[in-house]
């Protein structure tokens, strides 16, 4: 099974434990449909980038939780926008 899938999915199968619990889950009767597929992209778009430069033009003072709270995603994910996607870096205050 493992060479099989290896063969078609390159890089991007699975593990053998992951499969293991797919497995599992489909002898239950759970449903095992992969979730991440059905997911919009909505990280690193223009429209995404925008509206975090909107947010931070309209308080210059909000902070990165804030922004993590509002639109759901990573710190990281909010860091990296700041930084790449407006330009905006982190300045000494000394």
């Amino acid at each position: 099974m493992n060479d099989l899938t290896d063969q078609s999915y390159g890089d991007k199968t699975l593990s053998m434990s992951q499969k293991m619990r797919v497995i599992a889950a489909a002898k239950r009767g759970e449903n095992t449909e992969d979730k991440r597929s059905s997911l919009e992209k909505k990280v690193g778009t223009d429209e995404f980038v925008e509206a975090v430069g909107a947010m931070v033009k309209e308080d210059w003072q909000i902070t990165k939780r804030e922004l993590v709270h509002e639109f759901h995603v990573s710190e990281e994910t909010v860091d990296n926008t700041l930084r790449n996607g407006i330009g905006l870096s982190k300045k000494c205050a000394r």
